[in-house]
């Protein structure tokens, strides 16, 4: 074992001692490898601090008890949830919302999310249209949000998908497909492809769409015509520029 391995070993050992988390979904936290270091800390802090209000509760570190406190850390009250007034320093979002991406993903069963899913979508979408993809801090927020909330939604039944409440909550990750940041635009892509690839819940017909590609389909479709009509009026305008009233 050479330097860097034992180096390695020894921070995993590290943050695992500091941050008291047991539960195999925020493995990859401690022992990946991280570009930025600050992330790196705020998941760290955010995590510590979870595991111990799970502690004190007398909680197990189960996966519905991580999910349920991370989905709580943004929700304030009832009547006033703003993302400049949430319980938490608006620096640690990011690692939050990373956080909640996890346990969401690895660990949270179907049926929790289908028995929580207007009040999680509720919160997601509230968190969404209150983040700018022009913002840097705010484009690490979204990116995992955007997979959490597709999570939610292929969670649910198909028979869920006739609802307009379900096909509402969608159009919120519809409205990322063109993003202008890449990043943004392929998280969506992401959760618009993890919805999709399930056909049926119980998996017997393979040739089943799944209710919403068409409402999918009818999307990329408007978006492609209104960017028709943006290059024919740009283009029209910049040749009527040019040549006059010759036009």
């Amino acid at each position: 074992m050479d330097v860097r391995d034992r180096s390695s070993l020894s921070f995993v050992s590290w943050a695992t001692n500091v941050t008291k988390c047991s539960n195999p979904a925020f493995e990859k936290v401690i022992s990946r490898v991280w570009n930025n270091p600050e992330l790196q800390k705020d998941v760290l802090a955010v995590l510590t601090g979870v595991t111990k209000l799970i502690h004190d509760k007398g909680g197990t570190e189960s996966a519905a008890e991580y999910y349920a406190t991370l989905v709580s850390i943004y929700y304030n009250t009832p009547k006033v949830m703003k993302l400049t007034a949430l319980n938490t320093p608006s620096c640690t979002k990011p690692a939050e919302a990373y956080l909640l991406k996890l346990i969401m993903c690895q660990a949270v069963p179907d049926s929790l999310l289908r028995a929580t899913f207007a009040e999680a979508a509720k919160i997601l979408v509230h968190l969404l249209t209150s983040c700018s993809a022009m913002d840097a801090t705010h484009i690490s927020i979204l990116k995992p949000l955007l997979i959490c909330l597709g999570r939610l939604l292929r969670a649910q039944f198909r028979e869920s998908w006739s609802l307009e409440s379900v096909r509402h909550i969608y159009r919120y990750i519809l409205r990322f497909i063109d993003c202008e940041k890449p990043t943004v635009r392929r998280s969506s892509h992401i959760a618009v492809c993890n919805i999709l690839h399930i056909a049926s819940n119980d998996g017997t017909d393979e040739n089943v769409f799944h209710p919403a590609c068409h409402q999918t389909v009818q999307h990329i479709c408007v978006s492609i015509r209104q960017e028709m009509r943006y290059v024919w009026f740009s283009t029209f305008t910049i040749v009527t520029l040019l040549c006059g009233n010759d036009v």
